[in-house]
């Protein structure tokens, strides 16, 4: 259960507020008017404010998470569409063989003298050595 404290400020006949040198707070700066008091008026900076950290926040986010990821989702795309028979990969899974053939989405990889595997290519996760370098 929640309790409530309402503090109201006495007024006198005239409608001037008391002096409140009870808690010092005239010694504070101007005083406020009695609608201010009444309204429970905030200035506009608080949500400026409040939407400039979620604007630095999200760019934040996306120069260290977003903006790398991508960019290595892309070096991988391209790796995968360079592939050419005879280079030197490893699957996700860490199978090593040779690339013997590509059909499109597919690859067939040489893994022993007599063992060819058939992958998707999405399965490479890093070629070795291409056959232009060997």
């Amino acid at each position: 259960m929640m309790h409530l404290s309402l503090n109201f400020i006495p007024f006198q006949q005239d409608g001037a507020l008391p002096p409140l040198t009870s808690t010092g707070l005239d010694q504070q700066g101007p005083a406020q008017s009695a609608s201010d008091l009444a309204q429970g008026s905030s200035g506009g900076g608080d949500m400026f404010t409040g939407f400039l950290w979620i604007g630095l926040l999200l760019a934040f986010l996306w120069l260290v998470v977003i903006r790398p990821e991508n960019k290595r989702q892309k070096e991988m795309k391209n790796l995968r569409a360079q592939l050419t028979k005879g280079d030197k990969i490893v699957t996700s899974g860490g199978i090593h063989g040779r690339v013997s053939r590509i059909d499109g989405e597919t690859l067939v990889i040489k893994v022993d003298e007599k063992v060819r595997l058939k992958l998707d290519r999405n399965a490479v996760a890093r070629v070795e050595s291409s056959k232009d370098e060997a």
